[in-house]
């Protein structure tokens, strides 16, 4: 025969209590799992996504974003591609990285000129910034980038 006494019972309720705890914290975490990545700080673009990433600040984001918005894709605006863009900075420079399709990416290092239209995007970025601006060719979720540097 088995005896409870009151201290064994507090013991069990702390146990108890103990695993429960316990149990929620991997449920969390494992729910977490299913949320996207946070890509940043998001900022309106027109037809698309534009992040950014400390160190970089509100304003060299909108300064970049509406350089985009402006010079570069105005004329594409209702394209039907959504665009998605991430800044991020680096020892004082920055990174643009852009979602592309794989080809896109492979056609980079065999296609010349289109290796040259990233590369002057680059660099009347870095040039409107006055700061060096690298063009990244990521996929969907932000990795595996492709760097492209203005010549």
């Amino acid at each position: 025969m088995i005896v409870i006494t009151a201290e064994g019972a507090d013991m069990n309720k702390e146990i108890r209590i103990v695993l429960i705890v316990i149990g929620i914290g991997l449920a969390i975490w494992r729910f977490s799992a299913l949320l996207p990545p946070s890509y940043g700080s998001r900022l309106e673009l027109l037809g698309g996504d534009f992040f950014y990433t400390a160190p970089v600040t509100n304003a060299e984001a909108v300064k970049i974003r509406d350089y985009l918005s402006a010079e570069v894709f105005a004329a594409q605006a209702g394209a039907g591609e959504d665009k998605s863009f991430q800044l991020r900075k680096a020892n004082n420079e920055f990174q643009l990285a852009m979602v592309v399709s794989a080809k896109i990416t492979l056609d980079t290092l065999t296609n010349p000129d289109l290796k040259r239209n990233f590369q002057v995007l680059a660099k009347s970025l870095s040039r409107h910034m006055k700061s060096s601006v690298s063009v990244l060719l990521c996929n969907d979720k932000m990795q595996g980038c492709n760097e492209i540097i203005a010549e």
